[in-house]
């Protein structure tokens, strides 16, 4: 059996969508609804260390930062916090039970 087609209208809108498809480059190049363009890198950089500078003087004029200030992490950081020398209450047991194993006392 055979599907009957049916001949085209001279005004078709199937038509006029193609040519303006065409007409506007072929929907090539245009941006998705979500999508955006990736931005630059040195544009993304330039732009935190801006909004870094205002945050830091803002932070200078509250007196809450000092840029002369040496940052230098804790050295001690990588020691458990229990044998840390500026840690009182766990040094005191420190060398207890450090013999061979099961030994009691």
């Amino acid at each position: 059996m055979e599907i009957p087609r049916f001949a085209k209208k001279a005004g078709d809108s199937s038509s006029k969508v193609r040519k303006t498809i065409a007409a506007t480059g072929g929907g090539k190049g245009r941006v998705r609804a979500g999508e955006r363009k990736k931005k630059n890198r040195d544009a993304i950089l330039r732009k935190r260390a801006k909004q870094r500078e205002a945050y830091l003087s803002k932070l200078e004029a509250e007196g809450r930062y000092d840029p002369k200030q040496n940052t230098k992490p804790d050295p001690e950081r990588w020691i458990p916090k229990s044998q840390r020398s500026y840690n009182r209450r766990g040094r005191r047991s420190r060398n207890k039970g450090t013999g061979a194993q099961g030994g009691g006392a």
